[in-house]
């Protein structure tokens, strides 16, 4: 499909709140399944709760809480905490100056038609960002996942965001070579190749 054909299905089709993804293949495992976004729930929103939460904490409660449970030296639960929560505060800033390089990045590369659709303005890629509601897995993955050894410091973040419950089942789908988008029944359905991104 063209861009101003997507920009135009968009347009025309604002109210839906939800957005499937079908035929996702998960690149760690091979598993197959569609995803359905909730996308009335916009991520600006998400990530601003999310640094208020950091921000009333009480920090020193949950320093020595992470580091009794983890093991973990206080200044590195600490090192990790002020890391997640400085992060958190830069990319919610309004004035793109103070933001993230990588968040500013990602602002400009974009032409927004709506809250949580984009296309990006050089490759015409469609970008969808949503809360996840459901996987179906329809075919299983053919491989184990990979274990990752994680750092100190993002164990510590890990305990962190878990305490806080900080909202990160957000995700951001994107679409290329689109061939086919349409609505089945409130939801609508963009077929192409996809595979998600981090913002």
């Amino acid at each position: 499909m063209k861009t101003q054909e997507i920009i135009k299905f968009f347009q025309e089709n604002r109210g839906i709140q939800f957005i499937g993804i079908p035929n996702y293949q998960r690149k760690d495992d091979n598993a197959i399944g569609n995803y359905t976004l909730n996308i009335n729930l916009p991520y600006e929103k998400a990530k601003i709760k999310n640094r208020d939460k950091y921000i009333n904490a009480n920090k020193d409660e949950i320093i020595n809480q992470v580091s009794l449970k983890t093991k973990l030296a206080k200044d590195i639960v600490e090192a990790g905490f002020e890391n997640i929560k400085n992060r958190a505060i830069a990319n919610t800033e309004k004035d793109k100056e103070k933001r993230t390089a990588q968040s500013q990045a990602q602002t400009d590369a974009y032409i927004p038609l709506s809250k949580c659709i984009k296309i990006h303005k050089d490759t015409g890629d469609l970008h969808i960002s949503g809360r996840v509601v459901q996987y179906k897995q329809i075919v299983a993955g053919d491989k184990p996942k990979k274990k990752k050894n994680k750092q100190d410091r993002t164990i510590a973040q890990d305990h962190i965001k878990k305490i806080l419950d900080i909202q990160e089942n957000y995700r951001t789908f994107k679409i290329s070579k689109i061939k086919n988008i349409n609505v089945q029944k409130d939801t609508i359905i963009v077929e192409g190749e996809a595979k998600i991104v981090f913002v």
